[in-house]
């Protein structure tokens, strides 16, 4: 299995079963797609979403694929997979139960397009706002225990969230951190 770690955005430090070590850029490995599905792993860590101008990608940005600002948009999310999905878990604050609060929302994202390449963070934050989206739809009509973290018309929406970073969680699972400006 070949195994590599990250030294910076687009350079990464290759190391094969014998030991051997090399620094290259994804381009320089033969095949990339094939290594991305077969012989990397993922190694957990945080990504981050940086814009230009503002912390964090804006998620009504991110829904209508708005990404000119978005620093390392192209480059890859996940340094080396071990699987072609992985569960992003979006939850809300404060506590749930009796018909009140938000209920953890489990969606399904892909690590690896069609083509067999890897997710670039773009893609990542196109799949977040769109699991956030569909989070605030199915609970706009759902009591909130503090009004101040309601979402839906006339509360939060889409256009009031930032996406910080994307924490890996456990297993295949990961959690994006999000911002509120209201």
């Amino acid at each position: 299995m070949v195994s590599r770690t990250i030294q910076h955005p687009g350079q990464y430090r290759w190391q094969t079963p014998g030991g051997s070590e090399a620094l290259g850029t994804v381009d320089d490995e033969p095949n990339t797609s094939k290594h991305y599905r077969q012989n990397l792993r993922f190694v957990p860590g945080n990504i981050s979403f940086q814009t230009y101008h503002v912390g964090g990608l804006p998620l009504d940005h991110a829904f209508v694929s708005n990404f000119m600002d978005l620093v390392d948009r192209d480059q890859p999310a996940f340094p080396a997979l071990g699987r072609d999905k992985f569960v992003l878990r979006v939850k809300w604050p404060g506590p749930t139960g009796n018909g009140v609060g938000y209920e953890p929302y489990n969606h399904s994202i892909r690590a690896v397009t069609d083509s067999g390449q890897p997710v670039t963070k773009a893609m990542l934050g196109f799949q977040v706002a769109k699991a956030v989206k569909y989070f605030i739809d199915i609970n706009e009509f759902v009591a909130s225990y503090d009004d101040n973290w309601r979402v839906g018309p006339n509360h939060i929406r889409l256009e009031h969230i930032s996406l910080q970073e994307v924490r890996w969680i456990d297993g295949g699972f990961l959690e994006p951190v999000l911002l509120v400006r209201k």
